[in-house]
């Protein structure tokens, strides 16, 4: 045991006080050490004493006590342990709420998202608790991100003049509305000296239509509403919805502008065109005083019942009407226009021939590659930017200065992956497993994975298993070595034809066994998930999305309460991916003045990151790529591979 290790244990044994406080937020794994049991918690990147102390409801010095290593720095995955006593956690007494106002000055570079993240808090509360911070922070500026504890909101309650709500710590007009089956602007209605973008904890409004449920009555001459929300079917309206997210209609092609397109393929006309408004207050950049954004995608309208592709685009375009709100402000605007490709090249020239599309300044393309590449040769390269989110192996960003590639390229993630890998070994040696006629669809990753490691002179073992992996098939196997399994194949098919064997050898080897997987594996659900997690298994993906994240949880009861129904379940989830391609597409134009070459945006997604660069390419290309650690205990930690 080294001094580090010693050291931590002496500080955990030096506890003698034990009032069985158990994490608030979730329930820690536990693991055995010499005889004594401890919980434990593995830090993520970014995360701070102060956030993990309000995570798991215990004071931040009960860590330091806990765990001395940590008194000089705290490092991302750095293993926090606390002993147990009757299977409860022997902490001392979970931290006090503040007794006076914490602040915070915005440094050069930090993000709404970052800071919040720093202090344990969502960017919904530290948005409440300084409304004039919803459209961004600039350095300088003083943020408060902790006040004292105030008395609970105290319910709805009936009086002469209608039901009457007190606004609760960490409450949004947006939440309280939700909760009640309202618009934002319904609440605003009722309550017309409300500034929606500066209100405080404590101040009492006036809920119109509160049902009888909440243990109010409606208020006296106000009739409840029932907002309605248009997708881009031309007026066939969606389920309710509770946000403040605004109607749009998709226009259709008018006759007059589709003389080069097959009837058949034009969808039939409907409402007039009518874009989504994103306003953004000042400062912006020199350049366009408004921007035009157009979504072209296949929702497939003229079809009575849409496949389940179509919904998924449809969910998409939800989550970027959703970034549209939560970027939404009062001065310089961003006007969303939304269009239905029909699945169609003969329809998509037909829009492109359209007026307005001279005016947007991007164009967000549709899934195939031709369709992609007829919006891109349709454009002026000086003027308007093509976002490719969906054909990952177009190139088009090569050799057009206007393209955006949301993808990163095969070869460069390929290549980061390899390099992650091998930066992770940490003395294991790689073992390359594969299945006599089995699928090896992973065999370029392999090749070059084994090229990177025989330049670095890294020993590195092999075995071919003839249909399911036996113990026998690892007898070969130094059982003092510890050992990282790399599959040639990604499919679940054949995870399950080697899994089995690989558990029972990691029981049975006291040095360690890890798995180095794929991609595909985010789709594994169930027990594969809890395979991937006894394997202490690591996986490079484009995408990642964490559903016991609260952002993450929050945006998924958000997306329901927005639109009736839930966002449809797929790997990636588009709605997900709507969401974080148009607060990437928003902010950056916010940003750079319309020029994405003059000023890059970095954004962090709940499922996608945008690292957006052009370096040694004409165009703009997303170099981000996360690499997801599943750990024992249930444990997930996700980083950027640099």
């Amino acid at each position: 045991m080294n001094k580090l290790f010693a050291s931590l244990f002496a500080g955990l044994l030096l506890l003698s006080v034990s009032f069985g406080v158990a994490a608030q937020t979730e329930t820690l794994p536990s693991t055995e050490v010499n005889g004594v049991t401890y919980y434990y918690y593995d830090v993520q990147p970014k995360e701070t004493l102060y956030s993990i102390a309000k995570r798991l409801g215990i004071d931040r010095q009960v860590i330091i006590d806990s765990n001395p290593a940590v008194a000089d720095g705290l490092q991302a995955y750095t293993r926090l342990y606390f002993p147990a006593t009757n299977g409860e956690m022997t902490v001392l007494p979970a931290a006090v709420a503040p007794t006076e106002t914490i602040t915070h000055k915005v440094k050069k570079g930090e993000t709404l998202y970052g800071i919040s993240h720093q202090y344990g808090i969502t960017v919904d509360q530290l948005i409440d608790l300084n409304p004039s911070a919803r459209d961004g922070v600039k350095a300088g500026e003083e943020l408060i991100v902790a006040r004292p504890e105030t008395p609970k909101a105290t319910p709805a309650v009936a009086t002469d003049g209608g039901s009457r709500h007190v606004i609760a710590q960490g409450e949004t007009l947006y939440r309280i509305a939700a909760d009640r089956g309202l618009t934002v602007e319904q609440v605003l209605a009722a309550n017309p000296g409300l500034d929606p973008f500066n209100y405080s904890v404590g101040t009492e409004i006036i809920l119109p239509g509160v049902a009888e449920a909440s243990g109010s009555q409606p208020i006296a001459g106000v009739k409840p509403q029932t907002p309605q929300r248009q997708t881009p079917a031309g007026g066939k309206q969606t389920p309710p919805s509770a946000g403040k997210l605004p109607a749009v209609t998709a226009p259709t092609i008018d006759d007059n502008d589709a003389d080069d397109a097959p009837k058949a393929e034009i969808p039939e006309k409907n409402m007039p065109h009518q874009p989504v408004i994103i306003s953004y207050e000042d400062p912006m950049p020199e350049g366009r005083e408004s921007f035009d954004v157009a979504v072209v995608l296949p929702f497939m309208l003229k079809e009575a019942n849409p496949s389940r592709q179509a919904k998924m685009y449809t969910d998409f375009y939800r989550g970027m009407l959703m970034a549209a709100e939560r970027n939404n402000s009062d001065s310089k605007e961003i006007r969303l226009h939304v269009y239905d490709s029909a699945g169609s090249n003969d329809t998509v020239k037909a829009l492109m021939s359209r007026p307005e599309m001279k005016q947007m300044a991007l164009i967000v393309a549709p899934e195939t590659d031709e369709q992609l590449m007829t919006i891109v040769n349709s454009v002026d390269e000086d003027s308007t930017f093509v976002f490719n989110p969906f054909v990952v192996r177009n190139t088009a960003y090569l050799d057009h200065t206007n393209v955006i590639q949301a993808n990163i390229p095969q070869e460069l993630m390929l290549s980061k992956a390899v390099e992650a890998f091998i930066a992770n070994l940490d003395g294991y040696t790689p073992v390359f497993i594969s299945r006599i006629k089995g699928q090896a669809e992973k065999d370029q990753f392999v090749k070059l994975f084994k090229e990177q490691l025989a330049d670095r002179a890294i020993k590195f073992e092999e075995i071919t298993f003839s249909d399911v992996l036996e113990a026998t098939d690892l007898q070969k196997l130094d059982p003092v070595t510890a050992y990282a399994f790399v599959p040639i194949s990604g499919q679940r098919g054949e995870f399950l034809k080697y899994v089995e064997a690989l558990k029972a050898y990691a029981v049975s080897n006291p040095q360690g066994v890890k798995l180095l997987g794929y991609p595909d594996f985010v789709t594994f659900r169930g027990q594969q998930l809890d395979d991937l997690s006894e394997l202490n298994t690591l996986i490079y993906t484009r995408f990642y999305f964490d559903p016991t994240y609260y952002p993450s949880r929050r945006f998924a009861q958000d997306f329901e309460a927005s639109f009736g129904s839930a966002m449809i379940e797929a790997a990636p989830i588009m709605a997900v991916s709507g969401y974080d391609a148009g607060n990437y597409i928003f902010k950056a134009l916010r940003n750079n003045g319309g020029d994405f070459h003059l000023k890059s945006t970095t954004y962090n997604g709940l499922q996608t990151n945008y690292i957006i660069t052009d370096d040694q390419t004409d165009g703009l290309v997303n170099t981000s790529l996360q690499l997801i650690n599943f750990k024992p205990g249930g444990l997930v930690t996700h980083s950027e591979i640099k």
